[in-house]
Parts: structure tokens; sequence; C-alpha cells
């Protein structure tokens, strides 16, 4: 045999080996998830309401009288019950006549009452199966879950893609279903999840968006309580989870407020045992710019933005204080990672009380150190529209 015979049989044997496309499933006949919702069902025990983006390709005509391909999206969504959530997706799909597809989900949203049941074994179904997105994002809705899919998207097109812009602009905690999978996976773990419930946009029209509107509590696998807006900012602190986020002051009682924005915060949290007592240090230090002024305070004076800088470490301070006494106090569930700092820090002394940490948590001691500093008092530094002679200095 020739070197040219010796090269064909070559690629020939090639040809065989490469598998080439013979999986691949056109987008026309698949039903692209992206939303998830589970709630209690009547009949059986899950509800499981499916959002998909249906496309479709069509032809239209251009005003020159041309013809082009355009492919068209829109979305449906549908419910059914079963015994679990791979059972429902088992009965969704003898309805539907394109294959079921979990590679674009962004959304799981789990109703209030299957939530105050237990979601841990829910989550099993989007760990196993091989085509669902672990960094999908997660959230506890205030009612049934199914409600939020049914609002009509605002600004976007997909109200799966509303839910996840609102995470993208980092006013909540993440929480991916990775995430809590892991959380969840620790014998007496807890987590928070994001409460999510539909808001009027305007009171004159009907149309709805979405409001994060603060955070729910998982112990054991179950929701047992929400964390309000303030309580869970709080939370945030501690876990340094602050990205960009505004607060406002008011100077005093005569005085209208101050907003500034935090542009860099961070938080260090140690976790020491001293003299055999559990104690957690905060350090926090955010630099801060001015968005407004409505006050009379002449933001020129160094006094003025001191006096304004331990103004706003007493109310991160305050903030603290409200989830400690909600976590620590009432609930008495370490939703705040305290047993993990323990855990790096000393992990023999946590060897020896891990057992009894739902009774130490309730009394380990919090220590604040925030440091506050204005940066940036903004493209003026004087409040417009007052007159100098108006302006106060502290």
């Amino acid at each position: 045999m020739g070197k040219v015979g010796l090269i064909s049989l070559l690629y020939l044997s090639l040809c065989l080996v490469l598998s080439g496309c013979w999986d691949r499933k056109e987008v026309n006949d698949l039903a692209i998830i992206v939303g998830a919702a589970i709630d209690e069902g009547k009949e059986d025990p899950i509800l499981l309401s499916l959002l998909f983006m249906v496309t479709s390709g069509g032809t239209a005509g251009s005003s020159m009288g041309s013809q082009s391909n355009e492919t068209q999206q829109q979305e449906v969504l549908m419910s059914v019950e079963g015994k679990t959530i791979a059972d429902a997706v088992s009965k969704m799909q003898e309805k539907l006549s394109r294959r079921i597809f979990w590679g674009h989900n962004r959304v799981i949203i789990f109703g209030e009452k299957l939530a105050k049941k237990g979601i841990k074994e829910h989550i099993d179904f989007f760990v196993r199966h091989p085509e669902t997105r672990l960094r999908a994002f997660t959230f506890i809705s205030k009612g049934e879950g199914h409600t939020l899919l049914e609002t009509e998207p605002v600004l976007e097109e997909s109200r799966a893609e509303m839910l996840r812009e609102l995470m993208e602009l980092d006013i909540a905690i993440k929480v991916p279903i990775k995430e809590l999978m892991s959380l969840l996976s620790k014998e007496g773990e807890n987590a928070v999840i994001p409460w999510i419930e539909t808001a009027e946009l305007t009171p004159e029209k009907p149309e709805k968006g979405y409001r994060l509107n603060g955070l729910a509590v998982i112990s054991n696998g179950k929701m047992i309580d929400k964390l309000t807006q303030k309580e869970s900012r709080g939370l945030m602190w501690i876990q340094d989870k602050i990205e960009q986020a505004t607060i406002t002051v008011q100077p005093n009682e005569e005085e209208k407020p101050v907003t500034m924005i935090h542009l860099h915060a961070k938080t260090d949290l140690k976790a020491k045992v001293e003299n055999g007592e559990p104690i957690v240090y905060l350090k926090i230090h955010t630099e801060d710019d001015v968005l407004q002024n409505a006050s009379k305070i002449n933001l020129l004076d160094e006094k003025a933005v001191k006096a304004l800088e331990k103004q706003v470490a007493q109310e991160i301070s305050s903030y603290i204080d409200l989830v400690l006494n909600r976590v620590q106090k009432e609930l008495q569930v370490d939703a705040l990672g305290f047993s993990d700092a323990f855990l790096r820090a000393d992990p023999k002394w946590w060897k020896s009380v891990e057992k009894e940490w739902d009774e130490i948590f309730p009394t380990i001691k919090v220590e604040k150190d925030i440091i506050v500093f204005v940066r940036r008092q903004g493209m003026v530094t004087e409040p417009s529209g007052i007159p100098k002679e108006e302006l106060k200095e502290k």
C-alpha cells in the first residue's frame, strides 16, 4: 500500500470514531425552563409551576417586500401536581410536544406554606438532575410562588429575567441553589433566603413588579420566621455582604435628612474564646459619598462631617443590634454564621461544644468597632437653594 493509500485509510478510520452532533437538540424541539415555583398542592403534596420560554422560527416580511427569518419568543406558564417534583415533571412532559429542558433555568421560588413544611427534600431534585443550573437563584415567596410567575414583566422581556436582574443589583443576599444545598446538607445547619413578593409600581395602575422585602430564616430545612428589611441589613453587615447601599440619617430633630451611599464596605469578623467565654469581634469599615443633603449643614465644615460619620456608624450599629436581638434572643438560631467562625478560629474548642451550640449561641457576646469615612460630598459642598447665612456648622 502506497503513502496515499495509508493517508486515505487513516482519514476513513477517523471518520468512524468521530461522533459528530448525533445528540444535537434543535431549539424548536425544546421546552426551555427559565423559572420554577414549588408550592403545596391540593390533591398531591407538590404543585410545580414552570415558566417556559418557547422559541419558534418564522418568516416576516419587511417594508421592502423581502422576507427574513425571525426568531419569536413567548413565555408560557404551566402547573401540575405530583407526589414529588420529579413526578410532577413527568406528568407535565406527557402534555408537551417538546422535551423539557432545565439548562437555562434562572430562578427557583418556594411558596411560603411549602417552605414552612420543609424544602430540603425538594432541593434533592435540583441536585440530582443532570441539566439543572446550580447557579439558579432561590427565593421564598409571600403566599404562593406561582403567583410571582404570573406577574406580567415590566422593563424586561421575561419574568424570570426580572428576578435575576433584581438579584444582580446586590441589594440582597444571593443564595444560589448550590449554596443552599451545601448549607442544608449539614446537620442542624441554618440558612437565610431572600423573601420576595409582588408590589404595585404605582397606585393608579394595575401593573406589578417584584419587591425584595427581607430574608426568610431556614432552620433544619424549614422556614421558621422572616427578618425585616432593617434586620436583614444588619445580617448583611455581619456577613460582609454589603455591596452598594444607601443610608439616610437625620442630623437632629430640627434638620432634614442626609442620604449617603456605601461605596466600599468591609466587615472583618473574628471569633475568639477568652477565658472560656466565646466572643465575636466585628470590625466594620465603610467609605461613603453624600448623595443628597437636604439639611442646612455645611459639609465643608470638618466637625459637621465628623458628626455625620458618627451618626452613620450608630445607624449601622442599630441594624446589627436589631438582627442580634431577633436571631440570638428570640429565634435562638445561628443564621449569622458564627459557628463557622468559631470552627475556623478554634477547632478544638468548637469540637468540645458543638453538641451544645444551640444553648451557647444566644449567650455569645458581640463587640463592634465601626469606622465611617465620608470621602466625597458630591458636586457641591453646600446645600442647594439655602442662603449661606442660614448654613449651620457643628
